[in-house]
Parts: structure tokens; C-alpha cells; sequence
């Protein structure tokens, strides 16, 4: 981004009361100025995203979307308008659409706690073979008890307990004892007796 004293004066005395407007929470008057800004430079990326702040702020998320598209046109690894495209699509209930730029969002960055939504998100929508792959790639550059976790709960909800059950005696070889590898096998010896009785 160019530096103020680079940008015609019009343009920071607009971008000025808009800030001003923001502080004070009147939003229509900050996105009057914040328009006002786009139609005259139209490739003024930090005016496009502050209205799509502002929209997502009073609920309008489509509109946050198409401002945000605006700045990925002009900065498209902006880090702070991926993660505010990946909270619109959340609210919007787009999960199908969130997972794609979760990804590509933590292909650019770290964050630890948007790789847990990505997660929650793949489990709610089902996706449980798309979670065991992530983490047996995680596990090859990192072993993590927590990936295991998550790839022994993935197993669970698709009905494979043998595969839990290979898992936690691995574990429990390695010196692992948590606690939720007593809940786990418990769940997975009733799957598996379930399994059994069926098969008679």
C-alpha cells in the first residue's frame, strides 16, 4: 500500500472522516465517504476493505463478499480479508464454500485456531475421510497425540472401531494413557459387539 502523503489529498480527507465515522459507530455516514473513495480509485484496497467490515458488521455478509473480491483482485494473499471472507461464510451457513478457503488461507498462513474450525467444520459436514487424511499428513511431519485424536474420532462416526481399536494399542505401546482413549475403546469394543451380534 502507498504511503498517505502518495494518495490524492480528496482521498485521505474521505478516508479521514471515515475512520472518524467508524469510531463513533455511524456506519452510513463512514460508508458514504468509503464509497465515495472506491469511485474515485477504484484499485484502493484498504477503503474496499473497511466496507466490507462495516457490512459484516451489521449482518449484510453478501455485500462484505463482493468488497472482499474487490481486494483480492488487487492484494490476493491480504491476510485479513481472507480471514474475514472465511467469518462471512460461516455466518452465511456456506460450509461447502468455507472449507476451500480455509485452505487456501492456511496454505499462506499459521493459525491454530482456524485449523480447529476447519476441522469442526469437516466433521459437521461429514467429510470424516478428508479429516483422517489431514492429519496422517500432519503425523508424518509431526507426531501429535491430538492428530491421532481426531483420526480415531473420524473413525468412530464412520462405523470403523477395528481401525480405533489398531490405533489405541499402538498408543498405549508407545506409553500413551489418556482419557479419552478409555472413552474411545469403550466406544469402539460396543461398535464392534454391535458388529458382531448383527453378523449372527
Amino acid at each position: 500500500m502507498k504511503n498517505e502523503e502518495e494518495i490524492p489529498e480528496n482521498i485521505v480527507i474521505e478516508l479521514n472522516q471515515a475512520r472518524k465515522a467508524i469510531d463513533t459507530e455511524d456506519f452510513p455516514k463512514a460508508t458514504r465517504h468509503l464509497q465515495r473513495i472506491v469511485k474515485q480509485k477504484v484499485d484502493f484496497w484498504p477503503a474496499w476493505l473497511q466496507l466490507a467490515s462495516i457490512y459484516a458488521t451489521l449482518g449484510s455478509y453478501e455485500k462484505a463478499l463482493e468488497c472482499l473480491e474487490k481486494v483480492f483482485d488487487i492484494s490476493p494473499a491480504h491476510k485479513e480479508a481472507w480471514k474475514l471472507k472465511i467469518e462471512c461464510l460461516i455466518s452465511l451457513n456456506r460450509y461447502s464454500d468455507v472449507i476451500p478457503s480455509i485452505n487456501g488461507y492456511l496454505s499462506t498462513y499459521d493459525d491454530s485456531e482456524l485449523f480447529e474450525t476447519r476441522t469442526d467444520i469437516l466433521f459437521a459436514l461429514g467429510e470424516f475421510e478428508e479429516v483422517i487424511n489431514i492429519y496422517l499428513e500432519l503425523l508424518k511431519k509431526e507426531p501429535k497425540i491430538e492428530y491421532v485424536k481426531n483420526i480415531c474420532q473420524a473413525f468412530i462416526y464412520m462405523g470403523r472401531f477395528a481401525q480405533v481399536l489398531d490405533w489405541l494399542d499402538y498408543l498405549r505401546d508407545q506409553g500413551y494413557d489418556e482419557e479419552w482413549m478409555d472413552e474411545f475403546k469403550e466406544e469402539a469394543d460396543l461398535g464392534m459387539g454391535i458388529d458382531n451380534k448383527n453378523q449372527c
